[in-house]
């Protein structure tokens, strides 16, 4: 069997965006995971500093990274994307929300892989002064269970729609 290649990935995040827009989630952070690798190919270990991928719901994705990273993860990167970084000084959480709005989202929905460290995500739902729901996504032949939504600004969110 071949190995996956890089239009297999866009086709998974074209799925995956329309299930997304479908579900109105604006965008889907992705943490240092096998998820980030499901989607760019892109191998990250996890770390202590985030490292991370935000796919909006449509448009083209952008990683996250250690500003002293980002020589080495534009050689590993086979997806096009922008390069988000962030320095020592800086909040690497306010950077993911930065980023997230600069694709045009100002208020909405965040998807948050549920791999992802407790301290990013509660850092996320901190910094974004957001609320919390629990919801999953079924696009085409796969399930992706994102089990953590953020919502900015605090809204009631209606229960999710059962997908079979």
């Amino acid at each position: 069997m071949p190995p996956i290649g890089d239009d297999e990935r866009r086709a998974r995040i074209v799925r995956l965006q329309q299930a997304m827009r479908a579900q109105g989630v604006q965008a889907l952070y992705l943490d240092a995971s096998t998820t980030s690798f499901y989607f760019t190919g892109l191998r990250l270990r996890g770390s202590e500093r985030l490292h991370g991928v935000v796919i909006p719901a449509e448009g083209e994705i952008a990683y996250i990274t250690p500003a002293f990273e980002a020589a080495k993860l534009q050689t590993m990167i086979s997806l096009p994307g922008r390069i988000q970084c962030w320095h020592e000084h800086e909040d690497p959480i306010a950077l993911v929300l930065e980023t997230v709005r600069a694709m045009g989202h100002a208020a909405g929905t965040i998807a948050i892989d549920p791999v992802t460290p407790f301290f990013t995500f509660d850092g996320l739902r901190r910094a974004g002064r957001i609320s919390l729901s629990s919801r999953g996504y079924c696009a085409s032949r796969w399930t992706l269970p994102i089990a953590n939504i953020l919502s900015w600004p605090p809204a009631r969110m209606p229960p999710p729609e059962v997908s079979p």
